[in-house]
């Protein structure tokens, strides 16, 4: 279980990393909005995140949005429904969609991954 824990930290900070990277590379628009796809960014995330789970990331999940105002970002969140993550925006559900907005707008790049568990004690 110690090494379960070790390992799933270890991954942990490398997609929190990899999530600033990417997000980054979309705020001084390196990454241009028209070539920005699910599979685009899944594939960024994944390229440094293989080194921690299994090939093509299958259980990785990513959601980037456009919002009118801060106030309206700080309301996304996300529960647990079973085995299935959730988005949510202020009480209501969402799904994961990949939307960058323009220059200069609000835009939230949310990634999550469903890392297996092996040691369940």
């Amino acid at each position: 279980a110690i090494l379960e824990s070790c390992i799933s930290f270890a991954g942990q900070e490398v997609m929190a990393n990899v999530t600033d990277d990417v997000a980054r590379q979309l705020r001084t628009g390196q990454l241009q909005r028209s070539n920005v796809t699910e599979a685009s960014i899944k594939r960024l995330i994944c390229s440094k995140l293989e080194i921690m789970v299994a090939k093509d990331c299958p259980g990785l999940l990513v959601d980037l949005r456009e919002y009118p105002s801060f106030a309206d970002a700080a309301t996304a969140g996300y529960r647990i429904n079973g085995n299935q993550i959730v988005l949510t925006q202020s009480g209501s559900d969402k799904t994961f969609t990949t939307s960058p907005g323009l220059a200069e707008s609000i835009n939230m790049l949310r990634v999550f991954y469903k890392w297996p568990v092996m040691t369940d004690l």
